[in-house]
């Protein structure tokens, strides 16, 4: 990533025969992709599973979760990354090259997906070793990641803001309606059947069949390689990150409140005082 910062401050000065910006504003775009790409390789991290080839000579387990203190280094890491994913971006170039919104605002709302639909690989590797991260560990360091501005009595940065906006929505619309809230399925998973919606999903894996996959042969020496070998779960039966949600929506109210009243920026007041509302008008609508 510290590559991919000298290269976008250097853009203007390597890149001089360019005099309407078009060469520069590729690369700059591909620069933003490489930072993206970096998160998506931290959220494999993850809920991850390797799938390792197991014979009857070996002792080698068919499925491996990646160690629960990685997965957690790696979630905190792409959380604190995300909130200062704004502060990558080159404001000063974006406004020569007239570039009328920022690659890097427009990936915020990705991002923000991406991190909520992590849950289903954490379901997932739950069922290959019940001692893995968890989703109750997911759902307090996303909090604390989340509102860590807030409870510091720091003005939170605007993808702080979209962050906490999602935390609220999604946990009401989780806690009213679980199955509405399954979270869907990261793009990582290739090869999870159209049949079910992104519903089944797969794990990542060591191994590759693709070309198998494009042959169009079914039967390979008795077997079938084209098939997945990877373990499946059912999500939605498996999810409950409503219990997490509704938890989470009552330890968030009183600091909602709280913060609202002492606020004397404006906008962060309406900011504090919609989020109350919304947690208000579910907890309030349960009694």
């Amino acid at each position: 990533m510290k590559n991919l910062a000298f290269i976008q401050s250097n853009l203007s000065k390597w890149i001089t025969n360019d005099p309407d910006s078009r060469k520069k504003k590729s690369l700059y775009l591909a620069i933003v992709q490489g930072y993206y790409l970096q998160l998506k390789n931290a959220m494999s991290l993850v809920g991850g599973v390797v799938c390792q080839e197991s014979r009857l000579s070996t002792s080698l387990p068919r499925y491996q979760v990646v160690p629960k203190a990685k997965q957690r280094e790696a979630f905190q890491w792409l959380l604190r990354q995300a909130k200062d994913f704004q502060g990558k971006a080159d404001r000063n170039f974006e406004r020569k090259g007239f570039i009328d919104v920022s690659y890097y605002d427009q990936l915020l709302e990705f991002l923000v997906k991406d991190i909520y639909d992590l849950r289903s690989r954490i379901i997932i590797a739950s069922q290959v070793d019940s001692k893995t991260y968890s989703l109750g560990e997911y759902f307090d360091d996303l909090y604390q990641a989340t509102f860590a501005s807030t409870i510091a009595g720091k003005s939170p940065n605007h993808m702080e803001r979209l962050m906490q906006i999602a935390f609220i929505d999604k946990s009401i619309a989780g806690t009213v309606n679980p199955r509405n809230a399954t979270p869907g399925m990261p793009y990582s998973f290739a090869g999870a059947p159209a049949s079910v919606g992104g519903k089944l999903i797969s794990l990542t894996s060591t191994t590759d069949y693709s070309d198998a996959l494009k042959s169009g042969r079914v039967n390979y020496g008795g077997g079938d390689p084209s098939a997945s070998i990877y373990p499946m779960a059912n999500v939605p039966a498996l999810d409950t990150s409503e219990q997490y949600m509704y938890a989470a929506l009552l330890k968030v109210r009183p600091l909602l409140e709280q913060r609202a009243a002492s606020t004397t920026d404006r906008t962060l007041k309406a900011h504090y005082q919609t989020l109350a509302f919304k947690v208000a008008k579910l907890l309030d609508a349960k009694k």
